[in-house]
């Protein structure tokens, strides 16, 4: 049984999506809706979605998929996502997989 939770928090200046446990096959659905409702939900004056990798101990291609898929959904309505507080596996497979230029990556 996973230990994945998400968390979204928005208010007018900040919209951070906190994301904890292991983000595989199992729950990537559950990071990707959520992150998609809250770029929905975002504020205008939130130009920047943080994503808060810090509890983050496992990402698969389907972990970055949900990734991609909430860049995707900032970019068309005018806003980017910032990873942050990525430790070194993740910032790694960003790195290979170039999506360390889609996002901004702020290492741990």
């Amino acid at each position: 049984m996973s230990d994945f939770a998400v968390d979204v928090s928005l208010d007018t200046a900040h919209c951070v999506i906190t994301v904890v446990g292991e983000v595989d096959v199992e729950v990537a659905s559950q990071l990707g809706t959520a992150g998609v409702k809250a770029v929905a939900a975002a504020d205008a004056a939130c130009a920047v979605i943080v994503v808060d990798l810090d509890g983050v101990r496992f990402l698969d291609s389907s972990g970055l998929a949900a990734l991609v898929s909430i860049a995707n959904a900032a970019a068309d309505v005018g806003k980017s996502v910032q990873l942050r507080s990525v430790h070194e596996r993740a910032a790694k497979i960003l790195k290979i997989t170039g999506l360390d230029t889609t996002f901004d990556v702020q290492l741990a």
